[in-house]
């Protein structure tokens, strides 16, 4: 199960209830369209289709307004030896969805067609400040055979899965200033600025976060499968206003002191993983995204973020990798 970034135990008070991530648990892979092929779900992520349907059901129809793109693209991953049917179901979907994001707008994140891994979701991340997926459905997948030529010249052939997916996409305005001017994750008690910060299993992080302008601050950590956990505000983090050019380190000497940490724990049966951890700041503090969603994924968070103007609020990445 995936465990990443959570809480220590409060010495008086037992675990931290509000970073139970078992609780937290979807694959990126269940598309809200209804017309998603339930033989490709991964069984060990299987839920009950009463369950699935009530679910999608309260999903709110969007109609096609002024800001929205409506594009059908496909995406496409390597079935391989390290790499399962299921699996690649799962990259094929992101792959889609950020050529979707690229396509509505107009903007080349990563000229990659072929993927065979989860880094996928890290291009997907970064993909997001063009452009929000607000709506999708699968048209239609299958299996295909490529072939593939290496800088030598050699003929591969491959087997993938492949997705078409139609989508609507809210641009992102990329003149905005408001922004988050530093965002860094780095191991407690040092002051490290890495790209991509390498932490052992059971290894204690921290972030720091500097804002252009006075804004509330929302943090969370995407799994590699794209499931969403919400780690400020949350129960015992309560929401935090920032001003300009101040410092914000989560979690601080005082909350460390009292036994709330953050711990990054690698996904049980891998020996590493590369994770995201995204900041979101707004303008406003009445916000409280995925209140009352259950096992959010990334897509939960980009429709609900679609809802802000998008000068009102600013986001910044890190990915990291989490070792045995």
């Amino acid at each position: 199960m995936l465990n990443n970034l959570i809480p220590e135990s409060l010495p008086s008070n037992g675990s931290i209830e509000g970073f139970n991530q078992g609780k937290a648990r979807r694959l990126l892979s269940q598309s809200v369209s209804l017309n998603t092929p339930n033989s490709f779900l991964p069984i060990i992520y299987f839920l009950a289709i009463s369950f699935i349907i009530s679910i999608f059901l309260t999903i709110p129809s969007i109609s096609l307004a002024e800001d929205l793109k409506e594009v059908t693209v496909e995406g496409i991953a390597i079935i391989g030896e390290d790499t399962t049917k299921a699996e690649a179901r799962v990259i094929a979907l992101n792959n889609a969805r950020r050529n979707a994001i690229e396509e509505a707008s107009g903007v080349l994140v990563k000229s990659e067609t072929l993927v065979s891994d989860y880094s996928i979701i890290f291009d997907l991340i970064k993909a997001s400040s063009r452009g929000l997926i607000v709506q999708e459905e699968i048209i239609s997948e299958d299996k295909k055979i490529i072939k593939d030529k290496t800088p030598e010249g050699k003929i591969i052939i491959h087997e993938t899965h492949a997705i078409k997916l139609k989508a609507l996409v809210k641009p992102i305005n990329q003149n905005r200033s408001f922004r988050i001017k530093k965002l860094t994750l780095h191991k407690a008690g040092k002051d490290e600025a890495l790209n991509l910060p390498v932490f052992t299993n059971n290894e204690e992080a921290q972030i720091k976060v500097k804002v252009s302008e006075d804004s509330y601050i929302h943090i969370f950590s995407i799994s590699q499968d794209g499931a969403v956990t919400k780690l400020l505000p949350s129960k015992y983090f309560p929401k935090r206003f920032l001003k300009a050019n101040e410092e914000l380190i989560f979690p601080d000497t005082t909350q460390r002191d009292m036994g709330l940490r953050l711990k990054v724990q690698a996904p049980a049966g891998l020996r590493k993983a590369v994770e995201s951890l995204v900041v979101i700041v707004t303008k406003g503090g009445d916000e409280e995204f995925l209140q009352d969603v259950q096992s959010p994924n990334l897509i939960d968070l980009w429709q609900e973020l679609s809802q802000i103007d998008s000068s009102a609020w600013a986001d910044e990445m890190v990915g990291y990798e989490i070792r045995r």
